[in-house]
């Protein structure tokens, strides 16, 4: 992340916070307790705009600072869905884009 701020440097203290927490825990287990800080920054960032800066930063730095870029189940693209890197995002869409088929 590129940018600075006040956005960024709560992205940057998350990451490093959570990312040992996260470390050992599988990709399912990872989006599972992601879903929860999500619901909880949610409710601790009242204004709606600073945490749609912040929960995407947050999951950027997370995944680099997990080192597992290369996506090998739907719950690690869901969490790489989610970050504010584009390449993170694209590697999130061609990999469901692979792995589901369209329902009629």
């Amino acid at each position: 992340m590129t940018d600075s701020g006040p956005e960024t440097e709560l992205a940057m203290e998350l990451a490093s916070r959570w990312a040992k927490q996260l470390q050992d825990r599988d990709w399912k287990e990872r989006l599972s307790l992601l879903n929860d800080i999500h619901d909880h920054l949610r409710e601790t960032i009242p204004d709606f705009e600073k945490f749609c800066q912040v929960f995407p930063q947050f999951i950027a730095e997370l995944i680099v600072r997990l080192g597992d870029l290369e996506i090998r189940s739907e719950a690690q693209a869901h969490v790489f869905a989610n970050s504010a890197a584009s390449d993170h995002r694209k590697a999130a869409g061609a990999w469901l884009g692979r792995h589901h088929r369209q329902r009629p």
